[in-house]
């Protein structure tokens, strides 16, 4: 009997990509509402210093229907000022700051937790500037430390820059930023890692081994490469953070722990943080239509202000339980909680009112009427340990329902959109083949797949009317709303793992059951394996067994 069918080979003919990635769900329908786009620049808006065709196009496209937008890049090393200003002459297009998002821009937060930092890439000291208009207070850069000392960077043949600051001895340096691609690798990851082993941040230093001291170096752009004039994308800021974790892992036996952080994309900082800046610039369009409108910060929903400041009072507002006065009863008697005027310079104790007289019981004796009187103190003293009733928390919509993220970096551009939907709002990315993206590489399922910008915002656009008209949709991330949740533990987990000698389990032992299943398969076990040893042992002095002569 042959097997020709299965044996057989079959020419296949590899299909072109299609323009949507097919998520095998059931199809659904969205809700309407505002909606929003992150762009990404090099490979998206810009190819090199040269803009896409289409970018123009796009951009213009979005503005003429009022819809928000922002650049949302790991390019840097300029502040948003001076970005905005060449990227408007590049597109031939208005950018504001307010739509800028560089790869350290949510470096902003931090400036209030670390005084004394150090900066690393970009040219010159432009990296010095932001972080002085960030608001960090004493900013030092590689190219300062060699200034004060040549030795820290032997073979450099360069001499120190003009604009090189003396770096006073003793120096504590709080944290480590990585702004942008630094121009000397050599001096700028010896600089890093001697910090990392210092001892608490004091260049010159060295920890002791074990350490448990840890300096926070930040890195705000984890691509690998990027995308050029040059037709080979070029090595990017990810793989100098590559190199300096390689350098710095050599010294993970004598220092514990070495974590080198991220805050550009695909990090949560950064789509947060453009998030918000899309909310404003939602807020400020429709507040232009419809100024009676106020945005609620903690559900990040939009409702009338009169609205809002009503649900804000009655939230706050703590009912009172009902009175029932009585004929000929005064308020004063009747309200269980009087309200309490405190004179100026008199306290609380003072002030606070003493507990209700209580009756006595006609003919009840002094150790009776001892008792009623400490038991009204006792209901009069409030519970430590009581809790509010609980109050249902009610969602509410929030302002802006979608955000489509252009990007050509599966990596950093659509892993990161996949994980970014935060407080009602869902992100959905789209992946362009003007960049670094080509097939046959992962594209880390984006919604859809296009030429360009331009082709994204019309899927986008065209999608986006087929939620209003109430159409199933076909092709949606499979994650639509937030972030799959964290794993949770199986049912095998109530087994206590042990260990000998410790007040821990007994071995064997389970959760809410006796271990003596578990004891006797273990002694079980035991005696086979002296068997085997003594069976063994016996063959090998010629003794027993079935190789005995």
């Amino acid at each position: 009997m042959s097997f020709s069918l299965l044996s057989r080979r079959v020419c296949t003919r590899r299909l072109p990509l299609t323009r949507t990635v097919a998520t095998s769900l059931p199809p659904r329908v969205f809700p309407p509402g505002h909606f929003g786009f992150a762009l990404d620049i090099d490979g998206v808006l810009l190819r090199g210093p040269k803009p896409h065709p289409s970018a123009k196009k796009a951009l213009s496209k979005l503005q003429e229907n009022g819809i928000p937008f922002v650049l949302l890049t790991n390019g840097g090393g300029l502040s948003e000022a001076a970005r905005c200003e060449e990227l408007s002459l590049k597109l031939d297009f208005p950018i504001t700051p307010s739509q800028l998002v560089q790869s350290h821009t949510p470096a902003k937060d931090f400036a209030k937790t670390h005084k004394t930092i150090l900066v690393v890439g970009g040219e010159g000291e432009n990296c010095r500037k932001i972080a002085e208009e960030y608001g960090f207070e004493n900013v030092f850069i590689p190219e300062d430390f060699y200034a004060t000392d040549p030795n820290i960077s032997p073979f450099n043949p360069s001499p120190p820059p003009a604009y090189a600051r003396n770096v006073p001895k003793g120096t504590k340096i709080d944290a480590i930023f990585v702004f942008n691609g630094p121009r000397d690798w050599a001096l700028s990851a010896q600089l890093i890692a001697d910090l990392i082993r210092s001892d608490n941040g004091v260049y010159g230093t060295l920890a002791e081994p074990g350490s448990k001291m840890h300096l926070p170096t930040f890195f705000t752009n984890s691509d690998l490469v990027w995308a050029s004039q040059y037709h080979i994308p070029r090595l990017g800021q990810g793989a100098f953070k590559l190199a300096v974790g390689s350098i710095v892992q050599q010294y993970s036996k004598a220092l514990n722990r070495i974590h080198l952080q991220t805050i550009g994309k695909p990090t949560h900082h950064a789509f947060r943080y453009a998030q918000q800046l899309l909310i404003q610039d939602l807020i400020a369009k429709l507040g232009e239509t419809s100024p009676e409108l106020e945005l609620n910060e903690v559900t990040h929903g939009l409702a009338p202000a009169d609205a809002s400041a009503d649900a804000t009072a009655a939230e706050e507002a703590i009912p009172s339980p009902p009175v029932d006065l009585s004929p000929g009863a005064t308020s004063e008697e009747a309200t269980p909680s009087p309200p309490v005027d405190l004179s100026p310079g008199a306290t609380s104790e003072e002030a606070a009112p003493p507990p209700p007289p209580v009756d006595p019981i006609p003919g009840a004796t002094e150790e009776e009427k001892s008792s009623q009187s400490t038991e009204a103190k006792t209901a009069a003293t409030p519970d430590a340990t009581s809790k509010p009733p609980f109050k249902p928390y009610k969602k509410q919509s929030a302002i802006l329902k979608r955000v489509y993220m252009i990007g050509d970096n599966p990596e950093s551009d659509i892993q990161g959109a996949n994980q970014a939907s935060y407080r009602g709002t869902t992100w959905w990315s789209l992946l362009v083949r003007s960049g670094v993206w080509s097939e046959p590489q992962d594209t880390k399922s984006p919604i859809a797949v296009v030429d360009d910008v331009l082709a994204a915002v019309d899927w986008a656009m065209e999608n986006e009317q087929k939620i209003k008209d109430a159409v199933a949709l076909g092709e949606y991330p499979r994650s639509a709303s937030y972030p799959p949740k964290p794993w949770k533990k199986a049912k095998f987990s109530r087994f206590k793992r042990f260990t000998p000698g410790s007040n821990g389990a007994k071995t064997g032992e389970v959760e809410g059951g006796g271990s003596g299943d578990v004891e006797r398969k273990v002694d079980h076990a035991m005696k086979e394996v002296k068997d085997d040893d003594a069976l063994g042992k016996k063959k090998a002095d010629g003794e027993g067994g079935s190789d005995s002569v």
